[in-house]
């Protein structure tokens, strides 16, 4: 059986093609690999005053955040933007559900 398909599954061609289109359907296993990229974006992008991650400790930008930015480059895909992310204090202390993440 196909799983069933998300509507942010699909990618589309590069412009510049005229008229024709094309969809790009990525795989399950991708899908998860972006999805622990975004989280893991999500999780080491507030960096505190002395330039150091919130989450890891280490100098900015963190081999985490990193790694997971080189997945979305491979796939040729850019994470999803969350406004307020990047601020400390603004950040909420539970995680929240995005319409997206459902």
């Amino acid at each position: 059986m196909v799983p069933a398909l998300r509507a942010d599954d699909a990618l589309h061609a590069l412009p510049g093609a005229g008229d024709l289109a094309m969809t790009v359907y990525l795989a399950s296993p991708v899908r998860d690999q972006l999805d622990r990229a975004q989280r893991d974006i999500d999780d080491h992008l507030a960096i505190g005053a002395d330039g150091r991650c919130l989450a890891c400790g280490e100098f900015e930008p963190c081999a985490i955040r990193v790694t997971a930015s080189a997945v979305f480059a491979r796939y040729g895909v850019l994470p999803r933007r969350r406004p307020g992310r990047a601020l400390p204090g603004l950040r909420p202390r539970v995680r929240v559900l995005f319409l997206e993440d459902r």
